[in-house]
């Protein structure tokens, strides 16, 4: 998931993201990616395609995200400069999968 954290990131749009895999009946599972917007930007459709496209620039085929959901923050551990800043917590929103 790193690898396709670190390609998400790069793109302007994007404050912050959390990919994880999630259940698919057809695949066993697929990747997906929760993205923070930069403030000032709106979620749509076309803005989801676009940051995979962007991802497909840097990462192989089977490793770009088949989901986007655009969320207000991802889950982190506390950090060195304050609260939200440290570890991603993937296990968070596995556990809200369930």
């Amino acid at each position: 998931p790193e690898e396709i954290e670190e390609a998400l990131c790069r793109h302007p749009a994007v404050a912050d993201c959390s990919v994880i895999g999630v259940p698919d009946p057809v695949r066993g599972q697929n990747t997906r990616a929760y993205v923070v917007l930069k403030t000032g930007l709106s979620p749509s459709e076309a803005l989801s395609g676009e940051l995979i496209e962007f991802c497909r620039g840097t990462l192989a085929v089977y490793k770009l995200p088949r989901e986007v959901e655009f969320v207000p923050a991802v889950p982190r551990a506390p950090g060195p400069t304050g609260p939200g800043t440290g570890k991603l917590l993937r296990r968070v929103l596995r556990d809200k999968l369930r």
